[in-house]
């Protein structure tokens, strides 16, 4: 493995600017611009044997949660809760294996069903 590449974690720590109505466009467009990279980068890369992949976690349940917030996110998801950071944890050991070795340019999604719908 030559590495992984992470995100900034105030992309991840609630920030009420990132509501859907309010910049929920913004957030949007930043998230599908991710994934499109991560499709580019891969086509390009896959050449040299680099794998690249993304994690795309949904709502993630932390000591700075919104409790309203929870609640209201929880209703949309198929498993009715947030995800906790073990719930995260394994699908980037998953891709950090070799369990994964023939995928390449994927966007997984890490939310409980809130995007299945």
């Amino acid at each position: 493995m030559m590495g992984l590449i992470g995100v900034e974690e105030h992309n991840y720590d609630g920030n009420p600017g990132m509501a859907a109505g309010t910049f929920g466009h913004i957030y949007a467009v930043d998230k599908s611009g991710v994934s499109a990279w991560v499709r580019h980068a891969a086509s390009y890369y896959g050449q040299y044997g680099v794998r690249i992949n993304a994690v795309c976690p949904g709502g993630l349940q932390s000591d700075r949660t919104n409790p309203v917030f929870a609640k209201e996110y929880s209703k949309h998801t198929q498993l009715g809760r947030l995800a906790n950071g073990d719930d995260i944890k394994g699908p980037i050991a998953f891709l950090a294996s070799d369990a994964s070795a023939y995928l390449t340019g994927l966007s997984i999604p890490v939310d409980g069903g809130y995007t299945c719908i």
